[in-house]
């Protein structure tokens, strides 16, 4: 009884043994797999990561680029001789010499702006003295007129707006907002750059939009 008892000991340990090592060789494959699985995972995650660093870098150089070209039409519009002129001239009279000036000054800021690759035509002189808008072809000689027809923001009021666009001394952002964009509703991102005139330091404002339609 007693070899009885030993042979079925044996002959279960032998079992185990078998059934472990045939669990083992089944669990090496799912093993084998599930570590090839995370180390693809992961790879895969680092290269997405790397992916949108390798995007978001382009992104920001191309906006650096843009904003250091911004600042540049911007400067050199600063030492511009017709635009301390420009600045003191009020709503002039239809048919006046300052109409040919005003005209040939719009010109002349229109071709600064067209060399640039980096910069698009959605840009807007402000003269607060002057209470005059240059923008494209055209100049506006009322900005709350300007302000209400062609370029108005949703959040602010035309008062709110001038102490913004005129209450800073640094080149700075207007957070993206909903802007009334010559009729059309847009949301623009609206970066400002302070230009100080030669003239009792009266201060001008070279206005820039990027935008897209809502």
């Amino acid at each position: 009884m007693y070899n009885e008892k030993k042979k079925g000991f044996l002959t279960k340990k032998v079992f185990f043994r078998f059934l472990f090592q045939f669990v083992i060789f089944l669990l090496l494959p799912v093993i084998f797999a599930l570590n090839l699985f995370l180390t693809s995972a992961q790879l895969a995650k680092q290269s997405c990561i790397d992916s949108s660093l390798i995007s978001l870098r382009h992104v920001r150089d191309e906006f650096d680029n843009y904003i250091n070209a911004l600042d540049q039409i911007a400067t050199q519009l600063m030492f511009e001789p017709k635009l301390n002129k420009v600045a003191t001239i009020r709503k002039p009279q239809y048919g006046s010499r300052q109409v040919y000036y005003i005209q040939e000054f719009g010109e002349e800021l229109k071709a600064k702006m067209s060399p640039s690759a980096q910069v698009d035509t959605n840009f807007v002189l402000l003269l607060k003295n002057a209470s005059a808008a240059y923008y494209r072809d055209n100049v506006v000689f009322d900005l709350e007129f300007y302000y209400d027809k062609f370029l108005n923001y949703h959040d602010y009021t035309y008062q709110e707006w001038l102490d913004i666009v005129f209450g800073n001394s640094h080149p700075f952002f207007i957070p993206e907002s909903r802007v009334l964009y010559e009729g059309v509703n847009i949301s623009a991102m609206t970066y400002v750059f302070p230009i100080v005139t030669g003239y009792g330091g009266k201060e001008g404002f070279a206005f820039y939009n990027k935008k897209h339609e809502d």
